[in-house]
């Protein structure tokens, strides 16, 4: 399936795969480029995460009440996603060996 973001509907059409795969070739390129030109800082091992959740309510029908919680949560880690029933949990970076090591 593949997310069609004119119609805002998912598609399992051979159409929306190929469209899917020509915007992701379309991203990789200039990541490629970063790393190759030695853009990004040589520093220690980092990880970071990111969660996408969908709000639901309790019929788990998706409610657009990602601004009300955003503006409950207050917190910069927590921010909206492309819908108004979507929100996007972040990480913060850090080296995942120290927490190994303990």
């Amino acid at each position: 399936m593949a997310w069609d973001r004119r119609s805002g509907t998912v598609t399992s059409s051979q159409e929306g795969f190929a469209a899917f795969a020509e915007k992701l070739a379309q991203e990789t390129v200039p990541l490629e480029c970063w790393f190759a030109e030695a853009v990004f800082p040589e520093c220690d091992v980092v990880g970071g995460f990111e969660l996408k959740a969908c709000l639901v309510d309790d019929q788990a029908r998706s409610v657009s009440v990602n601004a009300e919680l955003l503006k409950k949560l207050d917190n910069r880690l927590v921010v909206p996603e492309l819908s108004h029933f979507n929100i996007e949990l972040n990480g913060l970076k850090a080296s995942p060996w120290r927490w190994m090591s303990s």
